[in-house]
């Protein structure tokens, strides 16, 4: 249906981004995710990322021995989101640089802030606390 509104409207995605929401890829590039004919779809290639990691990241979690350790882990899974868009925007003087994001646009501050949005890199931190 989102299809044929899309083409009726003369909107239609081209067909790399088609072929990438297909695949469930989309989240992946950020010049492709906001471009995806459903957007709001982006966290299932989140989904088919961390269903493929899942063994691997299960058995680095059961191989921590203390709850010391587990904490460590979970507070450097944690940090990294931190690091990205508060700690370093702070040292450069300049906490709200995502809101000059437009959507729909390919400029390298644009790029960024879909990259943190939606990138699966930017959420496996939420993963691995909920294992």
């Amino acid at each position: 249906v989102a299809c044929v509104l899309a083409k009726a409207q003369d909107a239609s995605p081209g067909f790399l981004v088609l072929l990438l929401q297909a695949w469930l890829g989309q989240a992946w590039l950020p010049w492709v995710t906001e471009g995806a004919l459903q957007m709001q779809c982006w966290f299932l290639s989140c989904m088919v990322v961390y269903w493929a990691l899942f063994r691997v990241l299960y058995l680095m979690v059961a191989s921590l021995k203390t709850l010391g350790h587990l904490l460590i882990a979970l507070a450097i899974a944690c940090a990294l989101p931190w690091i990205a868009v508060v700690i370093v925007p702070a040292i450069a003087g300049d906490l709200r640089w995502y809101d000059r994001h437009t959507f729909g646009h390919t400029e390298s501050l644009d790029l960024a802030v879909v990259f943190l949005k939606f990138n699966p890199l930017c959420y496996i931190h939420i993963f691995f606390v909920g294992m």
